[in-house]
């Protein structure tokens, strides 16, 4: 078990908490460390002794003494970069927006519904539906590694203007 140190009255940020869950699992934490470290330097899951934080910033400490520091950020960058890198059978966008329209968790924002983030496997795909000239509604998706990064990127999409 790692040990986690927790302040009081300190806010934990969505993306903090899903770093956190990331980096409480030793088997993720040593691929994270290698990936940050581009593959020079690997761990051992034993080799982690704890694994605290303070604001954005997450402690790993090592048996050697040594501590290497991570921002919740770049915990979940480099997770989704190694989660990408690793073959994946993509579902097909229909069976992916048949399991959204189901069983999906609508993303609002400013009281205007702008997709359904939906888990497949181990992946959560941000589904988007877009109005096409002369076609209707399409719907469009994307594979993130986090149901959070799924809702930015419906959020992001919002916010990118279609050029006809």
């Amino acid at each position: 078990m790692i040990a986690t140190t927790v302040q009081i009255n300190q806010v934990q940020t969505p993306a903090l908490k899903e770093a956190l869950a990331l980096a409480s699992n030793k088997e993720i934490l040593v691929q994270v460390l290698a990936w940050d470290s581009c593959g020079t330097c690997s761990y051992e899951p034993n080799e982690i002794v704890a694994v605290k934080y303070k604001e954005d910033i997450v402690r790993i400490e090592l048996t050697d003494g040594r501590a290497t520091h991570l921002s919740d950020n770049q915990i979940l960058n480099y997770w989704e970069q190694i989660q990408k890198s690793k073959p994946v059978a993509e579902p097909s966008q229909e069976k992916v927006v048949s399991l959204a329209k189901e069983s999906g968790t609508a993303v609002y924002e400013n009281g205007c519904k702008l997709g359904f983030v939906v888990r497949y496997k181990s992946w959560f795909y941000a589904v988007g539906e877009m109005l096409v000239h002369g076609k209707g509604f399409q719907y469009s998706t994307s594979r993130h590694s986090s149901f959070q990064l799924a809702a930015d990127a419906l959020i992001e999409q919002s916010w990118t203007e279609e050029v006809a």
